[in-house]
């Protein structure tokens, strides 16, 4: 081949590279159309989530409706139940803690207590106190809701 017609040739590559590029740059508008497009709801499907959503509001404000009318959510009775609870949750989270901190003090004794605070983070990133309420609560959760299962029901 002459050195024209590789020139030609070049020149040809260079606008069909041109255009591909330009066909490139379309594709990818056109597919983020394609995307926005296919990612909106559909009028069918619209429909459905306004009477499910209409649905919901009702029911929260048939819930919220004796609220405005100025009930207490809780009566005197339930009230002091809930305080005769956590009182007895208190003080037996109070008597496990005396008793995580003896045990504590006795496992940690021959560190410092820059040594001890450090262990106590390194063993889960808590206070050594937190441990001691993490686990009331994994054993109090489990007494409340199977002493008084049939209330939670």
């Amino acid at each position: 081949m002459s050195p024209i017609q590789l020139d030609a040739l070049e020149t040809r590559c260079d606008i069909f590279n041109d255009q591909i590029k330009e066909v490139t740059a379309s594709q990818k508008i056109l597919n983020a159309e394609l995307a926005r497009i296919r990612s909106t709801p559909d009028d069918t499907q619209l429909g459905s989530d306004i009477v499910a959503m209409q649905a919901e509001v009702d029911q929260l404000e048939a819930a919220l409706t004796p609220l405005r009318a100025g009930s207490a959510l809780l009566s005197d009775e339930q009230v002091r139940e809930l305080d005769r609870e956590w009182l007895r949750w208190r003080s037996d989270w109070v008597a496990r803690k005396k008793v995580f901190s003896v045990a504590w003090g006795t496992a940690t004794e021959s560190l410092s207590a820059s040594e001890s605070t450090e262990l106590a983070e390194e063993l889960g990133q808590f206070e050594a106190y937190t441990l001691s309420l993490l686990h009331l609560l994994t054993r109090g959760l489990d007494g409340v809701f199977g002493r008084h299962r049939a209330r939670y029901r």
